[in-house]
């Protein structure tokens, strides 16, 4: 059981495609790993966001009740922690299904990773 889910995220897109991968640590270090590979064209920032929603899902799904969210993107990071304005349509729709996956959760915390 992921009682406290870390969530590493990296989006990707490249001229062959465009994906995430996502790494799950449970509290006892159990961990789950996962590559998606979009059927759709995304930048580098869409498919970062598009990580973190699947690695939320994924971490809720597990029955995780506390995540700490570790994406690699500053721009993800610090418009999910409010430091940044979203200033994009799409990037503002990114931001509310996070939102919206993370409120199920009991505890949410982003730290951006380098």
């Amino acid at each position: 059981m992921f009682l406290l889910g870390e969530c590493d995220t990296d989006g990707f897109a490249t001229v062959s495609g465009s994906g995430a991968g996502i790494l799950l640590v449970s509290q006892e270090k159990s961990e789950i790993e996962y590559v998606l590979r979009f059927l759709f064209l995304a930048t580098n920032n869409e498919a970062e966001y598009e990580g973190v929603i699947a690695g939320i899902e994924m971490a809720t799904a597990a029955r995780a009740d506390h995540v700490v969210l570790m994406p690699d993107s500053q721009l993800a990071a610090s418009q999910i922690n409010g430091e940044y304005e979203v200033r994009d349509w799409s990037m503002a729709k990114y931001l509310a299904a996070v939102k919206q996956e993370a409120s199920k959760l009991t505890t949410f915390e982003v730290k951006l990773i380098s």
